[in-house]
This record gives C-alpha cells, structure tokens and sequence, in this order.
C-alpha cells in the first residue's frame, strides 16, 4: 500500500476523533480506564509472582509469640510441634535476633529510631516435610496451639498465597469484562462517525471506492483511540505506582516491581486491538458491501 494512502488513513482518522470530541474523548477514556484495570491486574500478577518466588526458602508456618514469653514456654511449644510427624523443623527467633538480622536494612534502622523501640516480634518458624503441607495438618496445629495465651497470631505462607491468588483472578475477571465494555463503547462512538458521513460513504462508492478504502479510516480511528487509552492508562498505572511509593515504603516488607516492558507493549497491543475490533463490529453492521 503507498505510502500516502496509510497518511491519507491515520488523517482520516484522526479527523473522525475530532469530528466528535466529547463521544470520542468518553471512548478513549473507558479504554484507558479498563486498561488500567488491566494494567492494575499484571502489576499485581508480576508481584505475586516475585513474593512466591521469594517464599521458597521460608517458613511454612509463622507463629507469633507474646512480649515476655518464658524459655521454658517456648521450649514446650517447640516439644509440642516437633512430635508431629510432618513437622521437620522448628525454629525460635526471638525479637533482638531478628533485629539483628534486619541491622543492615537502612528503612529497618530508620523505623526503630523513629519509634525508639524494637517493633519485631519473637516468632516460632514451622517448616514442614516437602509434599505434608495440608489444610488438615495446619488445623491440626492451631487446634493444638489454640490453648495456649502466649501466642499471638498464626500465619501461613498457603493462606496467604491463596488471598493473593483470589485477588489476582478476580482482577482478570473484572479486566476482561471493562475490556468488553471499552470495545462496545468504542464500537457505538465508531457507529456515530460511520452515520454522520452517510452521505459522503455514498459519493465514494459511486465513484468507485473500494470496500477497503472506505472502511479503513473507521478501523485507523479505532486503533487510534485505542493506542492513545493505552498510553493514558500507562500514565495514570505509574502515577498510581508512584503515589504508593511515596505513601507506604514498601521495602520494609517487600519490594514492589513494576510491571516488566514486554507488559507494556502488551498493554499497548491490547488498546490497539479494542479499538480495532471495536470498528470491525461496528463496520459488519453498518457497512455491509
């Protein structure tokens, strides 16, 4: 295809948006805000994946133990778990040690000096032989340990895993149904444009325009406001980034990453493809030659 023809398109295009502004500017907004949700869902889905890859070498089981708990209690509690067949291990970390293990952390110093006191718990870490990690043996344990007052909370690493990967699947849920509805909008403002040059559609068909021709610039202008969501979205998803940033420091428990360039792309893609087919729906119904 010449060259000018694609210029002639991406005009064409162009000059659709502008001929509606405000319907095109509500479009490229449900885009970029179903993107972002997208965007939103692979930011969290690149974060899961760190954490969990992060969990293989700890604790399968995290117990947290009052303030002044005695030796002699945390020596029963360790007799009370190691007799457990599917227990391999048990480990005490009291709350000076795992300071010092946070010593060369600079946001750890900074947070106790703010505080003027050690804010780490003492902990009992609980591993498990490989394969005997089940809901039924970690009831088991809680039942055991539920008498006991000097424990604070019980936390699994699976319990956890199982919140992240609820929340990652509801976000592909909710992703693909704003997807949905951001291409029937951006379809319906495609719609507009096609009924408002009725007439001039008309004219290029009796002087011999092709099917192609005339339906091109309708497909450019959806992958233009496509696009342009897209990169709204990107925007609006770092902003988010950054304002966390700033308002918790993640690196106190985690680092937050953000999501890799091939993601971006993908993103990019996506608006592009919404706004593509989107057109294409709305073409095979009004343009039917």
């Amino acid at each position: 295809m010449k060259s000018f023809n694609i210029r002639y398109f991406i005009k064409e295009g162009i000059k659709n948006i502008f001929r509606n502004k405000a319907v095109s500017f509500n479009s490229i907004l449900t885009i970029s805000l179903a993107l972002l949700i997208f965007s939103i869902f692979l930011l969290i889905s690149t974060n899961i994946r760190y954490v969990i890859e992060g969990w293989e070498s700890s604790a399968d089981i995290t117990i947290y133990l009052v303030e002044n708990i005695s030796e002699s209690k945390i020596a029963e509690l360790k007799d009370l778990l190691t007799e457990e067949k599917f227990i391999k291990s048990v480990k005490f970390i009291s709350k000076e040690e795992a300071l010092k293990n946070f010593s060369e952390d600079d946001d750890i110093k900074q947070l106790i000096e703010i505080l003027g006191e050690n804010p780490l718990p003492n902990i009992l870490e609980v591993y498990f032989i490989k394969d005997r990690k089940t809901s039924e043996n970690i009831a088991l344990l809680r039942e055991k340990t539920s008498k006991y007052p000097e424990i604070e909370d019980i936390q699994s690493r699976g319990e956890i895993a199982r919140i992240l990967y609820t929340s990652k699947t509801l976000g592909l849920i909710l992703s693909v149904i704003f997807l949905f509805l951001a291409m029937l909008i951006s379809s319906n403002t495609i719609k507009l444009t096609v009924l408002s040059k009725e007439t001039e559609i008309e004219i290029m068909k009796l002087v011999g325009a092709t099917p192609l021709f005339i339906k091109l610039p309708f497909v450019t202008e959806g992958i233009i406001k496509g696009i342009t969501g897209a990169f709204l979205s990107l925007i609006l998803l770092y902003l988010l980034y950054f304002a966390l940033n700033i308002s918790f420091d993640f690196s106190y428990f985690i680092t937050v990453n953000f999501i890799s360039f091939q993601q971006v792309l993908l993103i990019i893609l996506t608006g592009g493809l919404i706004g593509c087919f989107g057109a294409l729906v709305t073409l095979r119904k009004f343009l039917k030659f």
